[in-house]
């Protein structure tokens, strides 16, 4: 967040080869494609539809198509029920929070680095795959994303369905609108969010401060919990707030070229050999991955749409690598 906080899937690229990209163990790390195996099903796991790259791989639901009180808003208050004395979360969901303390708050905090972006993709994951083993959740759960590009109501404030029940468990900015300009960090939002239009002519430097810096102000305009690093991972809200930051990074990975570019870029190359992510908590085998097992949508088991994405953030070649903000042109705004 500003001051205080600091550090899917789309067509594949034939021209990629996954092996190039993944370490040997990837397609057992994140190949599961069904239920039995645990990874979400074609039912309550595709409330938007049919995926539309066509592989077998759930869609995390959008926040803006989630009907309050249906069945998918009911799984989601599930994920996140009360089981603790003084209203506490279960074990394993206060193990995260610590986790992203600790990786976050930190003179080594993965923000403002190479890692953000990968780093938060693989705590989602494994988050995800927790609320799976909890007992009235069940395998078909996928993580919800609060698509905040889209200016509606229900997507430029704090979510219905965040408002009741389990998802409401601390103070918010329950006045939060991100169509006001008015403020100095609503304006900052909006110009933030309008600056990754132009993602497909940007490196991944430039990318990853982009969608971080666009994050920050979702962050602190959201209040509570979410506003302060040390905590914010113990509001529910943090998990729907970084998919969609999760969703920019694979439409730029997946659809903008940039996953081919990421590979051949000189800062990058010994950066996703090296990174390396552990993740533990009390209900499920620990997970290690490689920030190069998360670059593929292939080897991912959720997937994401991003029809509302390809009307504002144009689609086309990486014409050069540019380490500077490249100045916002045309009059074209998201959730437009």
């Amino acid at each position: 967040m500003v001051g205080e906080r600091r550090r899917h899937a789309g067509t594949p690229h034939a021209s990629v080869s996954r092996r190039e990209i993944l370490g040997v163990g990837a397609a057992a790390l994140f190949g599961c494609r069904n239920a039995a195996a645990g990874c979400g099903d074609s039912g309550e796991g595709l409330p938007d539809g049919a995926n539309l790259d066509g592989l077998d791989r759930p869609a995390r639901p959008l926040i803006s198509k989630i009907q309050p009180g249906g069945a998918i808003a009911r799984g989601i208050d599930a994920a996140y029920s009360f089981t603790g004395a003084n209203e506490t979360r279960d074990a394993a969901f206060q193990s995260h929070n610590a986790f992203h303390q600790a990786m976050c708050e930190t003179l080594k905090s993965v923000h403002g680095t190479l890692d953000f972006l990968t780093w938060h993709r693989a705590f989602l994951i494994f988050h995800e795959r927790s609320r799976r083993r909890l007992p009235d959740v069940g395998k078909a759960f996928q993580l919800p994303c609060w698509n905040w590009d889209q200016k509606l109501a229900v997507t430029r404030s704090i979510p219905p369905i965040y408002r009741v029940g389990n998802l409401d468990d601390q103070p918010r900015n329950h006045h939060l609108n991100l169509n006001d300009t008015g403020t100095v960090d609503g304006a900052k939002f909006k110009e933030s969010l309008a600056a990754l239009k132009d993602l497909a002519t940007s490196d991944y430097s430039v990318v990853r401060d982009r969608i971080e810096s666009v994050h920050n102000y979702v962050h602190k305009l959201s209040g509570g919990r979410m506003e302060t690093i040390a905590i914010s991972a113990g509001d529910p809200l943090f998990y729907a707030h970084h998919a969609q930051v999760d969703r920019l990074f694979g439409y730029w990975l997946d659809e903008l070229g940039g996953l081919k570019e990421i590979l051949k870029d000189d800062k990058c190359k010994d950066w996703l050999s090296t990174a390396k992510y552990e993740f533990s908590d009390s209900i499920q085998p620990d997970m290690t991955v490689w920030a190069k097992e998360l670059l593929d949508a292939n080897a991912l088991d959720y997937s994401y749409d991003y029809t509302d994405l390809k009307l504002w953030i144009y689609k086309g070649q990486i014409v050069n690598r540019l380490r500077f903000q490249v100045p916002i042109k045309g009059i074209i705004e998201p959730g437009t």
